[in-house]
Protein backbone atom coordinates (compact mmCIF):
# COMPACT_ATOMS: atom_id res chain seq x y z
CA UNK A 1 0.00 0.00 0.00
CA UNK A 2 1.34 3.12 -0.84
CA UNK A 3 1.27 6.35 1.34
CA UNK A 4 1.78 9.44 -0.86
CA UNK A 5 1.79 12.89 -0.62
CA UNK A 6 3.60 16.54 -1.54
CA UNK A 7 6.99 17.14 0.24
CA UNK A 8 6.58 17.31 4.00
CA UNK A 9 2.71 16.25 4.16
CA UNK A 10 3.87 14.16 7.16
CA UNK A 11 4.25 10.74 5.16
CA UNK A 12 7.44 9.50 6.90
CA UNK A 13 5.40 10.12 10.20
CA UNK A 14 2.43 8.68 9.80
CA UNK A 15 4.96 4.99 8.23
CA UNK A 16 6.68 4.91 11.50
CA UNK A 17 3.88 5.15 13.41
CA UNK A 18 2.54 2.26 11.30
CA UNK A 19 5.30 -0.13 11.16
CA UNK A 20 5.00 0.23 15.14
CA UNK A 21 1.32 -0.35 15.19
CA UNK A 22 1.56 -3.68 12.10
CA UNK A 23 5.57 -4.99 14.63
CA UNK A 24 3.02 -5.05 18.00
CA UNK A 25 0.41 -7.39 15.94
CA UNK A 26 3.69 -9.60 14.70
CA UNK A 27 3.56 -8.78 11.02
CA UNK A 28 7.03 -8.91 8.67
CA UNK A 29 6.89 -5.19 7.32
CA UNK A 30 9.00 -3.43 4.92
CA UNK A 31 9.17 0.14 3.62
CA UNK A 32 10.46 1.38 0.28
CA UNK A 33 10.72 5.07 -0.19
CA UNK A 34 11.11 7.24 -2.67
CA UNK A 35 14.85 8.60 -2.49
CA UNK A 36 14.58 10.82 -5.25
CA UNK A 37 17.96 12.35 -4.41
CA UNK A 38 20.02 9.62 -3.23
CA UNK A 39 20.73 7.97 -0.43
CA UNK A 40 23.08 9.36 2.34
CA UNK A 41 24.97 6.70 4.72
CA UNK A 42 27.55 8.97 5.78
CA UNK A 43 31.15 8.49 5.85
CA UNK A 44 33.03 5.05 6.30
CA UNK A 45 34.44 2.12 4.01
CA UNK A 46 30.82 1.94 2.57
CA UNK A 47 30.88 5.19 1.13
CA UNK A 48 34.55 4.55 -0.07
CA UNK A 49 33.17 1.23 -2.45
CA UNK A 50 30.08 3.07 -3.49
CA UNK A 51 32.12 5.92 -4.68
CA UNK A 52 34.61 3.67 -6.08
CA UNK A 53 31.65 2.13 -8.64
CA UNK A 54 31.42 -0.72 -6.49
CA UNK A 55 28.19 -2.79 -8.49
CA UNK A 56 27.07 -4.25 -4.81
CA UNK A 57 27.64 -2.98 -1.83
CA UNK A 58 26.51 -5.15 1.44
CA UNK A 59 26.86 -3.65 4.74
CA UNK A 60 25.89 -6.53 7.64
CA UNK A 61 26.14 -5.22 11.67
CA UNK A 62 24.83 -6.19 15.17
CA UNK A 63 21.48 -3.99 14.05
CA UNK A 64 20.96 -5.49 10.35
CA UNK A 65 22.06 -5.40 6.73
CA UNK A 66 21.70 -3.27 3.55
CA UNK A 67 22.59 -3.98 0.10
CA UNK A 68 23.03 -1.19 -2.07
CA UNK A 69 23.15 -2.06 -5.94
CA UNK A 70 24.60 -0.11 -8.70
CA UNK A 71 22.07 0.46 -11.30
CA UNK A 72 18.43 1.89 -12.12
CA UNK A 73 15.63 0.28 -10.32
CA UNK A 74 12.14 0.24 -11.06
CA UNK A 75 9.46 0.05 -8.24
CA UNK A 76 8.52 -3.05 -9.88
CA UNK A 77 11.90 -4.10 -9.58
CA UNK A 78 12.03 -3.54 -5.81
CA UNK A 79 9.03 -5.20 -5.25
CA UNK A 80 9.57 -8.20 -7.28
CA UNK A 81 12.48 -8.69 -4.79
CA UNK A 82 10.97 -8.80 -1.68
CA UNK A 83 7.26 -10.26 -2.67
CA UNK A 84 7.11 -13.16 0.05
CA UNK A 85 9.20 -12.29 2.50
CA UNK A 86 6.92 -9.63 4.30
CA UNK A 87 3.42 -9.46 5.26
CA UNK A 88 2.96 -6.31 4.85
CA UNK A 89 5.11 -3.25 2.11
CA UNK A 90 4.45 0.25 2.85
CA UNK A 91 5.52 2.30 0.00
CA UNK A 92 6.62 6.17 0.63
CA UNK A 93 6.24 8.52 -1.98
CA UNK A 94 6.18 7.32 -5.67
CA UNK A 95 3.03 9.53 -6.06
CA UNK A 96 3.18 9.30 -9.86
CA UNK A 97 2.86 6.00 -9.99
CA UNK A 98 0.27 3.36 -10.47
CA UNK A 99 -0.37 1.56 -7.71
CA UNK A 100 -3.21 1.53 -4.68
CA UNK A 101 -2.23 4.54 -2.59
CA UNK A 102 -3.32 6.56 0.43
CA UNK A 103 -2.82 10.50 -0.35
CA UNK A 104 -1.67 13.11 2.15
CA UNK A 105 -4.26 16.28 1.65
CA UNK A 106 -4.05 19.50 3.34
CA UNK A 107 -5.38 23.18 2.71
CA UNK A 108 -2.31 23.69 1.11
CA UNK A 109 -2.82 22.43 -2.18
CA UNK A 110 -3.12 24.45 -5.27
CA UNK A 111 -4.04 24.03 -8.59
CA UNK A 112 -0.63 22.02 -9.54
CA UNK A 113 -1.98 19.71 -7.33
CA UNK A 114 -4.91 19.24 -7.69
CA UNK A 115 -4.48 18.35 -11.45
CA UNK A 116 -1.87 15.50 -9.97
CA UNK A 117 -4.70 14.22 -7.92
CA UNK A 118 -6.91 14.02 -11.30
CA UNK A 119 -4.10 12.30 -13.09
CA UNK A 120 -3.57 9.47 -9.98
CA UNK A 121 -7.93 9.51 -9.75
CA UNK A 122 -7.32 5.50 -10.18
CA UNK A 123 -4.77 4.94 -8.24
CA UNK A 124 -6.46 7.24 -5.39
CA UNK A 125 -7.92 4.58 -2.71
CA UNK A 126 -8.20 7.07 0.38
CA UNK A 127 -7.05 10.55 1.63
CA UNK A 128 -5.04 11.05 4.98
CA UNK A 129 -5.09 14.60 6.53
CA UNK A 130 -5.49 16.91 9.26
CA UNK A 131 -8.82 16.93 11.37
CA UNK A 132 -9.26 20.87 9.98
CA UNK A 133 -9.18 19.84 6.44
CA UNK A 134 -11.84 21.29 4.15
CA UNK A 135 -11.41 21.52 0.59
CA UNK A 136 -14.12 22.40 -1.66
CA UNK A 137 -12.64 22.19 -5.98
CA UNK A 138 -14.73 20.67 -8.88
CA UNK A 139 -12.68 17.42 -8.59
CA UNK A 140 -12.35 17.18 -5.35
CA UNK A 141 -14.83 18.14 -1.97
CA UNK A 142 -14.93 17.28 1.65
CA UNK A 143 -14.47 15.22 3.89
CA UNK A 144 -18.18 14.73 5.20
CA UNK A 145 -19.24 12.62 7.66
CA UNK A 146 -21.07 9.44 6.93
CA UNK A 147 -24.54 8.71 9.42
CA UNK A 148 -22.02 5.53 10.48
CA UNK A 149 -19.85 7.88 11.59
CA UNK A 150 -17.02 7.25 9.25
CA UNK A 151 -15.46 10.03 6.71
CA UNK A 152 -15.51 10.30 3.27
CA UNK A 153 -14.02 12.56 0.53
CA UNK A 154 -16.57 13.38 -2.79
CA UNK A 155 -13.30 12.54 -5.77
CA UNK A 156 -14.74 13.21 -8.89
CA UNK A 157 -17.70 10.34 -8.98
CA UNK A 158 -16.08 8.12 -6.26
CA UNK A 159 -16.95 8.54 -2.23
CA UNK A 160 -13.03 7.40 -1.19
CA UNK A 161 -12.37 7.17 2.34
CA UNK A 162 -10.59 10.07 4.40
CA UNK A 163 -8.76 9.80 7.87
CA UNK A 164 -7.31 11.35 10.22
CA UNK A 165 -3.24 11.31 9.85
CA UNK A 166 -3.36 10.49 14.13
CA UNK A 167 -5.88 7.52 13.73
CA UNK A 168 -3.32 4.87 13.33
CA UNK A 169 -5.90 2.15 13.83
CA UNK A 170 -8.14 3.17 11.55
CA UNK A 171 -5.70 3.87 8.97
CA UNK A 172 -4.07 0.45 9.49
CA UNK A 173 -6.95 -1.67 9.57
CA UNK A 174 -8.24 0.04 6.13
CA UNK A 175 -4.48 -1.02 4.89
CA UNK A 176 -5.16 -4.73 6.03
CA UNK A 177 -8.40 -4.78 4.15
CA UNK A 178 -7.32 -3.59 0.82
CA UNK A 179 -3.83 -5.33 0.73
Amino acid sequence: MGISGFSNSGKTTLISKLIVYFKSKNYKVAVVKHAKSGFKFGEGDTEKFIKNNADCVAGISEEGAIIYKKGSFSLEDVLKEINGFYDIVLIEGFKKENFPKLFFINNNINNEGIMLLENLKESIVGFVGEESFYIHDYSIKGPYKTSEGEWYVKFFDKNLPYFDRDDIEKIAEFIMREI
